[in-house]
Formats: structure tokens, C-alpha cells, sequence
């Protein structure tokens, strides 16, 4: 992608426009799981290619209500916790 404009972002920038915390670009940047820009030491962001990286990474699923199982809503109330584990000793 050629560089057509001066508008780049800073992670800072990228974090508010996205509402992904500051650390979790620096992992993604590291792992180069988002588009970005490398001037020395400075990590820039293109603004297209971060809307287009959205756009993919985006869950059809995203509405869904996210619930955190425990054992007190869990299915059956035994399902996913009382199972034994094959070849280990019952430590629980």
C-alpha cells in the first residue's frame, strides 16, 4: 500500500478510535497481528488499513452476550466439572 497522505496514527490515536487498550496493540504489534508502520522506534498507523483490519477481524457473532460459566450455571450442574479426567489422579 503506497502512502498517499500524511494521516497517520499513533498507537494512542488507534487505542480511542478502536477502544482496544494500548497494551494489547503493542502485543498485536509485536506479533504483527495489525497493520502498521515502523519509522525507528516510532509505530505508526495507516487509518484505512486499520478500518479494513476491523472490518476483518470483525465476529458475525459480536452481539452476543458474553456469560462466564461458573458452577453454579453451568449446564446439568455437572457437566463441564465433575467429569474425571482419564489417567489422572483426582486431585479436586
Amino acid at each position: 500500500m503506497e502512502l498517499t497522505s500524511l494521516d497517520l496514527w499513533d498507537i494512542n490515536q488507534v487505542s480511542k478510535r478502536t477502544n482496544i487498550k494500548v497494551s494489547t496493540l503493542r502485543k498485536f504489534v509485536a506479533c504483527n497481528e495489525i497493520p502498521f508502520c515502523k519509522f525507528g522506534r516510532l509505530v505508526r498507523f495507516e487509518p484505512e488499513a486499520i478500518i479494513e483490519w476491523v472490518n476483518v477481524n470483525k465476529r458475525n457473532d459480536a452481539h452476543t452476550k458474553c456469560v462466564s460459566l461458573t458452577k453454579s450455571n453451568a449446564p446439568d450442574n455437572n457437566t463441564l466439572f465433575d467429569v474425571p479426567a482419564v489417567g489422572l489422579k483426582n486431585n479436586l
